[in-house]
């Protein structure tokens, strides 16, 4: 009831008879965190109207003793009074009217404008630690919005500026956001130093939504951690420089446990362990990579840590070569295979290979390099290139998958059909013993063979992908199927047209009869189908 009724009378504006009554409250109930409550809501109008009045010393006395009070409160009202006092002291606070002002201008769209109103005081440290989180808000505003229009030097002043503000919580949202505005830039502008920008802003200060990727729409982004890990390894490659100091290695290794799907992090961890000459540790990864992702780059990345063994260097730079048709990004591996190649005296087929390096140069048009001339020099004058180094790749490359896929014994695998899919690429369609399916491009078979037997490495989304496809003879592969028919075929038209057979009880598609004639004697391997029957797979 005490409360109510001082509640009445300040909402009355009788401050006086409020504060009395309140007085009263507190000594009759010393633990009725009501009466406390209530004492202070009447200090806090008590407050505001000395300052109206230009009496702030008298009304921080009476913040001071509202500070008191809120220990008293129960839960529910400790925070309420807390933000409530420190707002109220905010706007007793010195350049408080500019910070406040600066701060409107700036969510409405005027953050340049509301940057210079607080800049000198910034600068000048003269804020007092209350207000620098709503300082830090306009710096946000501006880098956000206006960053992109400014000059790297005023961003980065800017920036200095920011980190001055010691009383902004750090991690928080705005301290978060700030890296985020600041990565942009870096975006845009490539020279911007991130490695520097990190030092002020902290690799520690990370919130738990930072690590998380998040939407806009229909599109998702990669999380803040992740884009500052990307932004910062692509500065570091701009500059050669591989050396991440202790707390960058630390943040990529737990970003990679905590992602272990995101296999192009993974490799730049793997090339940071073998610049740090953790060359075991980087080998044990990139091992994993390939059999992951199996793209030419990471089999050239392989190959430059196999400096052990310089045949498999070699190797890995032939089965890159395999793996990959794009002649552009082949350049460097053809310059370097050619340089392995001189090593063993194998003048005709590094010659080959350097000028394959010399003619993607001069195709795209870029500058001649020093390097054509160094390696030209190495290769006798009177020595006749092969023709085509095809063959030699695929010989040298078995080193390398045997040493990269020495857990993965190959399984025997059947062509099946072959198709064209919507984007026009030529596909093959092979399956394994249990029924499994894998795709392959067509110009990874041989010609008029149909038994195979390849490594297979298990895809996230289920599928299977093919490594080291090799021909096998018959013989060793169709144990491992269904059952195999022969006998006379009975050919026949359906009413589209189409042809189809039968050989004994098994159906016998008509794109296995070509050049088959009713009557004739044939062997298919066939399958079961859920509904009992055999379908015919190949023709034998």
């Amino acid at each position: 009831m005490g409360f109510k009724e001082v509640n009445d009378l300040r909402k009355n504006g009788q401050l006086r008879e409020a504060y009395d009554l309140a007085a009263r409250e507190i000594d009759q109930s010393p633990n009725d965190p009501w009466s406390y409550r209530a004492m202070f809501w009447v200090l806090y109008d008590m407050a505001r109207a000395e300052q109206e009045q230009g009496n702030v010393e008298q009304a921080m006395l009476m913040a001071d003793a509202m500070s008191e009070l809120i220990p008293s409160m129960d839960e529910q009202g400790e925070p309420v009074a807390m933000n409530a006092l420190n707002a109220l002291r905010q706007t007793m606070l010195p350049h408080y009217q500019e910070v406040a002002q600066a701060t409107e201008m700036a969510i409405n769209g005027q953050a340049a404008e509301a940057y210079q109103l607080i800049e000198e005081a910034i600068i000048t440290r003269s804020l007092d630690p209350m207000l620098h989180e709503r300082a830090g808000w306009v710096i946000w505003h501006l880098l956000w919005n206006c960053g992109l229009q400014m000059r790297p030097q005023h961003i980065v002043d800017v920036l200095i500026a920011y980190f001055t503000l010691s009383g902004i919580k750090r991690p928080s949202t705005l301290h978060s956001r700030i890296l985020t505005a600041a990565l942009r830039a870096t975006k845009h502008y490539p020279d911007f130093d991130i490695t520097n920008l990190m030092k002020h802003w902290g690799i520690e200060n990370f919130t738990e939504e930072d690590w998380k990727p998040y939407s806009i729409g229909q599109k998702e982004y990669p999380s803040l951690v992740e884009q500052t890990l990307t932004r910062y390894i692509a500065r570091q490659k701009m500059a050669r420089a591989l050396d991440y100091p202790q707390e960058i290695m630390d943040l990529l290794e737990r970003f990679c446990e905590n992602s272990p799907e995101n296999y192009n992090m993974k490799r730049y961890l793997s090339l940071a362990y073998f610049d740090r000459g953790e060359k075991e540790r980087a080998l044990k990864l990139h091992k994993q990579l390939v059999k992951r992702l199996g793209r030419f780059y990471v089999w050239h990345e392989l190959a430059n840590m196999l400096t052990f063994n310089l045949d498999l260097k070699t190797s890995a730079l032939c089965q890159a070569l395999l793996v990959e048709k794009q002649e552009k990004f082949l350049c460097d591996i053809h310059r370097e295979l050619s340089w392995e190649l001189v090593r063993e005296q194998n003048y005709p087929a590094a010659l080959r290979e350097l000028e394959i390096y010399k003619n993607i140069r001069n195709k795209n048009e870029w500058d001649s390099s020093w390097r054509y001339a160094q390696l030209r020099r190495k290769i006798p004058e009177d020595t006749v290139p092969t023709t085509d180094n095809t063959r030699l790749y695929e010989q040298r490359a078995q080193m390398i998958i045997d040493w990269v896929f020495d857990d993965i014994e190959p399984t025997p695998v059947v062509l099946t059909g072959t198709f064209t899919d919507k984007r026009g690429n030529h596909l093959a369609k092979l399956i394994t013993p249990d029924q499994r399916t894998a795709i392959v491009p067509i110009k990874q078979l041989h010609l008029n063979h149909n038994c195979y037997t390849a490594r297979l490495v298990d895809e996230p989304n289920g599928r299977i992908r093919t490594v080291n496809l090799q021909v096998a003879q018959p013989e060793d592969v169709l144990p491992y199927f269904s059952e195999i028919v022969s006998g006379v075929v009975r050919i026949f038209n359906g009413r589209d047209g189409r042809t189809y057979g039968f050989l004994d009880q098994t159906f016998v598609p008509g794109t296995l009869l070509d050049g088959v004639q009713d009557g004739d004697t044939i062997t298919v391997l066939t399958e079961p189908q859920p509904d009992g029957r055999r379908r015919g797979l190949i023709r034998l």
